[in-house]
């Protein structure tokens, strides 16, 4: 008569284990997604922060041709007269 209620205490148990188990790994789960997600915002701002320094880097390649094309301009215009 032991025997079986022994053999249901373990099998409880094993239960219990296997819950517990399985607890565990979902905690760890929720925080490996959280750090997942923490760490693709920093991917996005960083991502963010390249896209705008790429194109105040652009905006200054084209405020410099201007400047060029102006500078060549008035120079041309202004030695028009010397060119034979």
């Amino acid at each position: 008569m032991d025997k079986p209620i022994l053999l249901i205490g373990l099998g409880i148990t094993a239960c219990a284990v296997i819950i517990a188990y399985n607890a565990g790994l979902a905690t760890q789960n929720i925080s490996h997604s959280q750090r997942i997600n923490e760490l693709n915002s920093e991917i996005k701002k960083r991502d963010e922060l390249i896209s705008k320094k790429e194109q105040e880097v652009q905006n200054h390649k084209t405020f410099i041709r201007r400047k060029d094309t102006a500078a060549r301009r008035f120079v041309d215009e202004y030695f028009k007269g010397e060119k034979k």
